[in-house]
């Protein structure tokens, strides 16, 4: 190992220490010279440690390689790229409105631009789920969305492990194998010997690392019901040999495996109206362009119960690394390893290619308040809205970017409608019309211009509901303490469903947290009791009307808790419910 390698090593044990993480594996490959390292431990308990041939879970990182199995399948002619999904799937109940001119493709899926949904709670935490749950069962819930675009497909980024369990379930279609079997298959063809799809947990083989969260809280492996998009289990060596593949031009032991012409557009987005403005980063069909640390890579992250990796490829100069750590861990700065590796590799500094300010752009017409558009998850979408959305506001040189969520950056003009954010080397951010619509995006999220006063009314609602409803507590508490001294008052209605929301909270906290999508006495005693409040406010202002008390103090909270209520149920908050 070179001097720079045991540098490396020491400050990732550094890394690995200051965020309590379990331990790390992790391969290196430059242009031909191959390294591999290991730290920490593979499981706390026992006492075992990291070694080279330790097996751990890397989540969405498998999605690389499915999409080298898709793409095996167009290469060899048994699906086409530009083949239509639902055509290919007809069972399921495609809701797509754009279906006669833009159907949803392979091509979607594989790139993200489908418009589907990332994932659904019920789909995420779900502890019925089996390894051998069939891919269909993913989309047999009365969600009658599940299945609908969000935009037009094929115009905008949005993750989607939904895509990807789709894509699992079109290699079922094609092959009429399994997709673990067929993937398996796929593996042998790249010497991945040592890695599975099929369901693989710490007791089945004594390999596979510990997964853990925070404060090294062991987590066993668990069946997904979008298996597809994060079952994958592997080794460092075989994580290189997947590296020179993606290197390569697509071919393996002298069989083509991919067309060339496809390994070109691994990491190249193309057809979004974000690329098409002028933006060259986005994900690929199968990666996704990164600029970071001084350093424009081909990428793609991955995190799954207990672990996190990252895969990233430098291709210009033969270079890559992979890194999986078993601890999933909230806290954790993980970027930090990517600029451990990216140092290691000594991949080459690019300069930067735009000068800052060079472009003037109209700035009026651009400031302003952009919301998430579409959001990640859509059952959290008013959260979003609320909590993620950012604000362009004018500097000399182009914008400062704001948000709830992160800290303060700035962007400046460097093309025709094109911005760079510090620390970035290319453009970052593109400005872009559809319609009426106005739209900024850094290539994986696309924000939409909306109103400020809009925001700021919403602002004004969540805060008099919540002030509404903590006056509402406090006067039920004194109204329930004091008893029927003053006769029967109507506020005690939603007092008293409010106090039987400890009931959910009690239940949740003696459940696992894979139960949280499923029907349970946790989950449906809450969909029962945040039914019930909004319905006992309106009864409670409907008695203060018969009862003729419509101006007293009581009247009044019970009022605007119940607009309030409203207001959360029109936007899909209330009733909570997480099972579809």
């Amino acid at each position: 190992m070179t001097s720079n390698a045991n540098e490396q090593k020491a400050e990732i044990q550094q890394l690995l220490a200051d965020y309590k993480l379990a331990g790390i594996v992790y391969t290196t490959f430059d242009d031909g010279q191959t390294n591999f390292s290991f730290s920490g431990f593979a499981n706390i308990k026992s006492n075992r440690r990291m070694q080279l041939d330790t097996k751990v879970q890397v989540g969405s990182v498998g999605k690389v390689v499915l999409a080298v199995g898709v793409l095996h399948l167009i290469t060899t002619g048994k699906i086409h790229l530009d083949d239509s999904v639902e055509y290919l799937l007809p069972t399921l109940d495609w809701q797509n409105h754009w279906s006669d001119n833009t159907p949803i493709t392979i091509e979607h899926l594989l790139a993200h631009t489908s418009g589907l949904d990332n994932i659904k709670m019920w789909q995420l935490l779900n502890s019925s789920t089996k390894p051998d749950t069939p891919l269909e069962e993913a989309f047999l819930n009365t969600d009658p969305d599940i299945l609908s675009p969000r935009f037009e497909p094929g115009t905008q980024y949005s993750y989607s492990n939904i895509g990807y369990g789709l894509l699992g379930m079109i290699i079922q279609a094609a092959t009429g194998k399994n997709y673990e079997d067929y993937m398996d298959s796929m593996l042998e063809k790249l010497n991945m010997n040592d890695s599975t799809f099929h369901y693989v947990t710490q007791e089945s083989d004594s390999r596979l690392a510990m997964g853990y969260f925070e404060d090294a809280n062991p987590q066993i492996a668990v069946p997904m019901l979008l298996r597809p998009a994060g079952q994958f289990t592997t080794t460092i060596n075989d994580m290189n040999q997947l590296i020179q593949f993606l290197l390569g031009s697509g071919m393996s032991e002298g069989e083509r495996i991919v067309q060339a012409v496809l390994m070109n557009r691994l990491g190249v987005p193309r057809g979004t109206l974000a690329f098409d403005s002028g933006l060259e980063h986005g994900h690929g069909l199968a990666l996704a362009k990164r600029d970071r640390h001084g350093a424009i890579g081909y990428c793609h992250p991955g995190e799954t119960f207990g672990f996190y990796a990252y895969l990233c490829l430098f291709p210009e100069e033969n270079k890559g690394y992979f890194f999986a750590i078993n601890t999933d861990n909230e806290s954790a700065h993980y970027d930090d390893f990517n600029r451990v590796l990216i140092n290691q590799l000594k991949v080459r500094k690019s300069t930067e290619n735009y000068e800052a300010g060079s472009f003037n752009n109209p700035q009026q017409d651009i400031s302003g308040l952009y919301i998430l558009s579409p959001n990640n998850m859509e059952e959290f979408q008013w959260l979003d809205f609320m909590f993620n959305s950012i604000y362009l506001s004018a500097t000399d040189k182009g914008f400062n970017v704001y948000s709830l969520q992160q800290k303060e950056f700035e962007i400046s003009n460097v093309g025709q409608f094109l911005y760079r954010r510090d620390g970035r080397l290319n453009a970052s951010h593109v400005y872009y019309r559809d319609g009426q619509l106005r739209f900024i995006s850094d290539g994986l999220n696309t924000y939409k211009k909306s109103p400020l006063s809009f925001m700021l009314l919403n602002w004004f609602v969540l805060i008099l509901g919540g002030l509404a409803l903590i006056a509402l507590i406090a006067r039920g508490t004194v109204v329930a303490v004091n008893g029927f001294k003053q006769g029967i008052n109507s506020i005690l209605l939603p007092y008293s469903v409010l106090c039987l929301s400890v009931i959910p909270v009690y239940l949740y906290s003696q459940q696992s947290f894979l139960d949280f999508g499923e029907e349970t006495a946790a989950s449906i005693s809450l969909a029962v009791i945040s039914t019930m409040f909004p319905i006992t406010c309106f009864i409670a202002t409907l008695l203060y009307v018969i009862t003729k008390k419509l101006k007293s103090f009581d009247a009044l909270i019970t009022l605007l808790v119940l607009m309030f209520t409203v207001y959360l149920t029109v936007n899909d908050v209330l009733p909570i419910i997480f099972w579809k």
